[in-house]
């Protein structure tokens, strides 16, 4: 039982990372689709959503969002975490290069730039579908930078204008992103069927996550001001660990801390307020030596009305250890490499 919880929860924190646009996927093999929407598009009244940075974001995201993700950007790459643990293993030497090129023909560094971003996206048998809001990046040399990579012969995507909306095709196949900026260092990006003008407009003029009391009512339990703030439908086959434990929530989400070590919360809406109770004393009593086994310094449960509330919260200098103890017990449970979901 603890052992599938823990699974469950390595998954969670290693989705929370990031989760960038998947390439498309073949027509012949739709992807695994859920019965479940994280949020219901109940529209009135809307729930009064509280006064975060992000707060504004939530309205052009879309309301059929399977995963929404918040990141702090600057505060990731901040942490220790990213500095020791996650950068080895994201910049490659093939990121890397990418990111260098970019540099070297529109003078932009995007881990520079990019202050934050909120991300809605579902699962479609195309590939990925939604929309990002970014926070940080200058207008005028995006602007720029779109028309040196017009003129690139070279260039591996195919780069348009309609109106205030710029369009991004990849020349041989891929998902096609379209991006309008909405001031002069915000801007709201679309991926998928609606990456382009219309879409845009739709995006931007709608209400999205805001019109939904359902999400706003979660996304007013966490302080979203963290490194990472994520909702997710229970029923993403990354949670299946926590399923094969006996708890099968609807939706899951929470906050990560990771300013110094990792500061885990993570809620999972039950169908009652008993079953949290209940899931809580049941797993609270088999946490104790997945703790010490796994590194954590402090790994708690706790019901808190529908929701089972868990707690982790992991030292910097136990960074290290827990992650290998993670890595080893995943592999043992037939859970491959840390990474996410494939």
């Amino acid at each position: 039982m603890a052992r599938r919880l823990i699974v469950g929860l390595l998954f969670v924190a290693a989705c929370s990372k990031s989760d960038a646009p998947a390439e498309k996927k073949s027509a012949d093999k739709p992807a695994e689709t859920t019965a479940e929407k994280p949020v219901t598009p109940e529209v009135a009244p809307p729930a009064k959503v509280k006064q975060a940075t992000n707060s504004d974001d939530l309205g052009k995201l879309p309301i059929d969002s399977d995963m929404v993700l918040g990141v702090n950007v600057a505060a990731v790459q901040a942490s220790p975490l990213w500095k020791d643990f996650i950068a080895p293993r994201v910049m490659s030497g093939d990121v890397v290069a990418k990111l260098d090129e970019f540099k070297q023909k529109c003078g932009i560094d995007p881990l520079a730039v990019i202050k934050s971003a909120s991300i809605g996206l579902k699962d479609t048998p195309s590939g990925k579908e939604g929309a990002i809001v970014v926070h940080g990046p200058d207008k005028a040399k995006l602007a720029a930078c779109a028309e040196t990579m017009k003129a690139d012969k070279d260039a591996k995507v195919e780069i348009t204008q309609d109106g205030d909306a710029t369009i991004l095709k990849p020349k041989t196949g891929g998902v096609t992103v379209a991006f309008q900026f909405i001031s002069d260092t915000d801007a709201v990006v679309a991926i998928g069927s609606k990456a382009n003008a219309a879409g845009l407009k739709s995006i931007i003029g709608g209400t999205g996550l805001a019109a939904s009391n359902t999400f706003v009512e979660m996304y007013n339990r966490l302080d979203t001001e963290k490194s990472v703030w994520m909702l997710m439908n229970g029923k993403n086959p990354m949670f299946k660990p926590l399923a094969m434990a006996g708890i099968k929530p609807s939706h899951v989400y929470g906050v990560v801390d990771a300013s110094d070590g990792i500061n885990l919360e993570l809620r999972m809406r039950l169908a009652s307020q008993d079953q949290a109770t209940q899931s809580a004393a049941m797993v609270k009593s088999q946490l104790a030596p997945a703790a010490g086994m796994l590194k954590i310094d402090k790994l708690d449960a706790t019901a808190d009305g529908q929701d089972l509330k868990l707690l982790m919260i992991v030292s910097k200098a136990n960074l290290g250890p827990m992650l290998s103890a993670m890595q080893g017990l995943a592999e043992s449970m037939g859970g491959g490499a840390m990474g996410g979901p494939q």
